[in-house]
């Protein structure tokens, strides 16, 4: 089969269904383009709010550490 036929064939596929759903195709396909790029907002939202609060839980990790660090040994020597 020749590949042109076939680019033939599937152009005038599209036409047929145009004329047959006319508008609906076109706000479909809109529909679908908007609702992807609402998606890829959200991740991409997402994702950054997600690297907060993984770098805040980190800070005050750290944070955790250097008190137990430098307090836990003053209070054990007021309690022992």
């Amino acid at each position: 089969m020749d590949f042109s036929m076939v680019k033939e064939y599937k152009q005038t596929d599209q036409e047929e269904r145009f004329q047959e759903n006319g508008l609906k195709d076109r706000e479909d396909e809109i529909n679908i383009y908007s609702t992807t790029f609402d998606q890829c907002n959200r991740s991409k939202y997402l994702f950054l709010f997600e690297n907060i609060i993984q770098t805040i839980n980190l800070f005050y990790f750290q944070l955790q550490l250097k008190i137990e660090k430098f307090y836990v040994p003053q209070l054990n020597q007021y309690f022992l």
